[in-house]
């Protein structure tokens, strides 16, 4: 586009972006809390769902971000910004599947604790995973191993989080 200083990332990389982020929401959803709450499987899916359709507006969102004006901040305020994107993320999964399992007044402290857990592990899993993803879709290049990567890994994000919490 003439006049723009920045390139804007074509409804292709998107899709491809919004899968990806879709899938490993899913399963970072499901997972982390899965060690826990392996008999609630009711709020395992919730958590799950709210993984994958969070993911799939950040995979719509981030590309232009991403490759764009945000590729030009210094390091150390990328870092700071993956963890906070991550953190969102992870609370609104832990959020979705706190409330629609636990409700909002019937045990309001397990809700919040989800919402906790899930920013914790969120800020993890998209603080690792973002710039190796970011940097492989900028060359041109398969991202499935990086994808795959972070989907085994989901599993002890629920573990990891509590860690990090009761320090």
């Amino acid at each position: 586009m003439a006049g723009t200083k920045y390139a804007v990332a074509p409804l292709g990389t998107r899709i491809g972006w919004m899968r990806d982020f879709a899938l490993i929401g899913a399963c970072s959803g499901a997972l982390a809390p899965a060690f826990f709450w392996a008999n609630q499987p009711g709020y395992l899916a919730a958590c799950g769902a709210g993984g994958a359709l969070l993911g799939m507006a950040l995979g719509l969102v981030l590309p232009p971000l991403l490759l764009g004006p945000v590729s030009r901040w210094p390091f150390g305020v990328l870092l700071l910004f993956g963890l906070g994107i991550g953190a969102l993320w992870g609370a609104g999964a832990g959020l979705i599947g706190g409330v629609s399992q636990f409700g909002v007044h019937d045990r309001l402290q397990l809700a919040a604790l989800s919402t906790t857990c899930g920013a914790v592990a969120g800020a993890l899993q998209l603080g690792w995973f973002w710039l190796p993803y970011t940097l492989r879709k900028a060359r041109g290049r398969s991202t499935w191993l990086i994808v795959v990567a972070a989907c085994l890994l989901s599993g002890g994000l629920g573990i990891a989080a509590l860690t990090i919490l009761g320090m």
